[in-house]
């Protein structure tokens, strides 16, 4: 019968330990037991009564250990079931003091909301309260879930061993050569292997729940035997999926530097025929075609891990993501601490961004949580600058397949084309399952700001159309938000900030939604140079431009980021549609330089 949370609630896991203690001085009294009878054991005796006492003998030491097995086996089961139970406990108070912070009773293994919200004057103030209530209900719920989950599988471990090990006799069939090799034997016999984490890829609050169910050595076992569990999965601390990551790099490295050097091996082998005038025959050219294909393969993943190696080598990088599933690899680098930190940036580039050119988009996080410290000391959250940086993590978000400016991507329709949605859509799902993910992996909660850049920015806004937790967004040089009516994002009213450079044509294409300059709703950001504090800023033009280093953009984001948008510099700093291309031609050619309009 498996537990249930009424069971969990009376669980001790200090019984358990009692219990190994016990078994381990019964195993100890054993092992001196079959000393004295060794000892006992005359060296010289002969006859019939001798063989019969041999007999004995040898029956009372086989029947030692046997139990020792069984007792060792025992033991083992109960010690990893103590470190089970520690931390199925620790998981069940969590929930407890979860639910009564939050106005949520537990009732059996359901989560019920006890909160009456009275009426709100607007309807998006509504949607945003049920919303924002509903994502606490299934925080406590996975919690729930998690407790009964692993308290199943760790009564039904040891069922199985006492039932099918002990009581059906399965480990007293193991022979042993020692007393002491059958103490080593029911150990290893005992032990229930690495609770593993719920299949798939679970949601970010299953994932959490998960994590905080292990106790701390199950953790690190983990994290050692197999980082590939949680380095991706949304809802595990990161500083946990960091070391996963870190132990992945150098395999996933030389396992493609190996492919890499195969591949082109055989290519070469199979050209040196060609030129030394074999007739290659048509499938000899189609398997050239694919060694080609799987070298061009092979030298993305050289170059992405490379420069995610590259990377993981600055200060104060984390790397929380590293995935190889997909075309072209996708990773998630963090300048901060986002398990610490006070206010979490994520920034998702558009098109033609990529892993192999991610160190850029790096630098620029670093210098962002850069001014983002700097406001947290002006308004006097820290003792000095270093200190407000250090509670600020910017994250360069590269986990979906953003569009390339290639033949063969702008003419896939139905792929990552630029022209189309669809690398967006599921680009979205993926960036609201990681800022969920923030909310879920920590209980104190965090000030969270989403960056969208460019097509990042459309991706960013399906993001944003589900429950995330996110505090504010500033989206810039954007093709469309994905929405007509800036009530469509699961945002706070007045939270939404849009910035567009008078050079930058991309946000008046209005290809994916009304174009964001024409919504009402949003704040505007200035891009035009000003002064602030007595520093001068500059002032952007281009739609590759909003990242510059001291500039007024710059500037509001940072503070954004800081949590501080009325310290922002606001203004619409392009003209009207109509007005600017009466204003500037130039802008309907879209010749200003290839990626001055579309580019990084």
């Amino acid at each position: 019968m498996s537990a249930d949370w009424a069971d969990v609630q009376l669980w001790k896991p200090a019984e358990l330990q009692f219990a190994v203690k016990n078994l381990q001085k019964v195993e100890d009294s054993i092992v001196e037991l079959g000393s004295d009878l060794v000892g006992a054991k005359p060296k010289s005796w002969s006859g019939t009564a001798a063989a019969a006492a041999l007999s004995e003998w040898s029956s009372i030491n086989e029947s030692l250990e046997d139990r020792l097995t069984e007792i060792a086996a025992v033991r083992r089961g109960l010690s990893e079931a103590f470190d089970a139970a520690t931390g199925i406990v620790n998981l069940r108070d969590q929930a407890i003091a979860f639910a009564e912070g939050n106005e949520l009773v537990i009732v059996d293994n359901m989560v019920l909301d006890t909160r009456v919200e009275g009426l709100l004057p607007r309807v998006h103030a509504s949607v945003m309260n049920h919303a924002e209530r509903r994502q606490l209900q299934d925080k406590c719920a996975a919690m729930v879930e998690e407790v009964v989950r692993r308290a199943g599988y760790m009564d039904q471990d040891l069922v199985n061993l006492l039932n099918t090990g002990v009581l059906a006799g399965e480990l007293a069939q193991l022979d042993s050569p020692s007393l002491r090799a059958a103490r080593r034997l029911g150990a290893s016999e005992g032990e229930s292997g690495i609770y593993a984490p719920p299949t798939g890829d679970g949601t970010p609050d299953q994932n959490a729940a998960y994590w905080n169910a292990l106790a701390p050595g199950e953790q690190a076992e983990v994290i050692e035997k197999h980082p590939e569990w949680i380095a991706n999965r949304d809802g595990i601390p990161y500083a946990a999926r960091d070391q996963a990551n870190r132990a992945l790099l150098p395999q996933y490295l030389d396992e493609w530097k190996r492919k890499l050097r195969q591949a082109q091996e055989e290519r070469d082998a199979l050209a040196g025929k060609y030129f030394n005038g074999v007739e290659i025959s048509p499938e000899g050219q189609e398997e050239y075609r694919r060694l080609n294909a799987e070298i061009e393969q092979a030298r993305e993943r050289v170059d992405s891990l490379g420069s995610v190696a590259e990377m993981a080598q600055r200060p104060n990088r984390m790397i929380l993501g590293l995935d190889l599933s997909e075309k072209r690899t996708q990773s998630i680098v963090s300048v901060g601490n986002p398990d610490t930190a006070t206010h979490v940036g994520v920034f998702t580039p558009g098109l033609t961004s990529n892993v192999v050119g991610m160190k850029n988009y790096d630098t620029q996080m670093d210098q962002l949580r850069a001014v983002s410290g700097e406001a947290l000391f002006r308004h006097g959250d820290a003792a000095g600058i270093e200190q407000g940086v250090e509670q600020v993590a910017t994250i360069t978000w590269m986990n979906y397949q953003s569009p390339q400016l290639t033949l063969d991507s702008v003419g896939d329709l139905d792929g990552d084309s630029v022209l189309e949605t669809n690398s967006a859509q599921a680009g979205g799902d993926r960036l609201a399952r990681f800022h969920q993910g923030l909310q879920s992996a920590r209980d104190d909660g965090v000030n969270v700001t989403a960056l969208g850049h460019s097509y990042g920015s459309t991706t960013t806004g399906y993001a944003l159309q589900q429950t995330t937790g996110v505090d504010r967004v500033a989206f810039y040089g954007s093709p469309g938000l994905s929405v007509d009516d800036v009530e469509d994002l699961k945002v706070r009213s007045g939270n939404v900030f849009y910035a567009e450079a008078d050079g930058d044509g991309i946000g008046d294409l209005a290809k994916f939604g009304k174009d964001p300059s024409e919504m009402p709703g949003i704040t505007y950001l200035s891009t035009d140079k000003a002064t602030v504090n007595g520093e001068e800023l500059s002032g952007v033009r281009l739609h590759s431009d909003y990242m510059l280093e001291e500039s007024t953009i710059q500037y509001n984001l940072g503070v954004l980021v800081a949590g501080y948008p009325e310290d922002a510099i606001t203004g619409r700093s392009n003209l009207p549609l109509g007005e600017a291309y009466r204003a500037r031609p130039d802008l309907g050619r879209m010749v200003e330089k290839p990626f001055g309009v579309f580019g990084r």
